[in-house]
């Protein structure tokens, strides 16, 4: 019963460290996440910065189709080009919003995971004391 009990022991030590490894690679991988989420967010600020600039230069032409009637068709196409240039960019940012919020519905679970990994790391650790506690009873002499 002794040496059973020694191996149950060894078995439930050997699971708590599967489960805290397992728990550092979870840890790992938020990391990784979190880290994406930063680098995503700056590109969002980048793309903001891009569409700002766009819109100032939009705001420039619009001042110089008043003052330069005679390149009008030129501005014009100018103005398309800044349009389509608008529209992906609103793309983008709208294409790094949805990655954005999945990134971030994946570190939820992934933390979720970890928060449960570690509680039954907890349990499997109390288990294994009140398992010590009933087999110090039978401990032969």
């Amino acid at each position: 019963l002794a040496e059973e009990t020694g191996s149950a022991t060894l078995n439930i030590g050997g699971i708590i460290s599967e489960v805290q490894a397992g728990v550092e690679r979870v840890v790992t991988e938020v990391q990784k996440v979190e880290k994406q989420v930063r680098e995503q967010g700056s590109s969002l600020g980048e793309s903001v910065g891009a569409f700002r600039e766009i819109e100032s230069g939009a705001g420039k032409m619009d001042n110089s189709i008043q003052d330069i009637s005679a390149t009008f068709e030129e501005i014009v196409a100018s103005a398309d080009e800044i349009i389509q240039a608008i529209e992906n960019i609103s793309a983008v940012t709208q294409e790094s919003a949805a990655s954005a919020e999945e990134v971030t519905a994946i570190s939820q679970n992934q933390l979720a995971a970890a928060q449960n990994i570690v509680q039954v790391s907890q349990e499997l650790e109390t288990l294994a004391a009140e398992l010590k506690e009933v087999t110090a009873t039978f401990i032969l002499r």
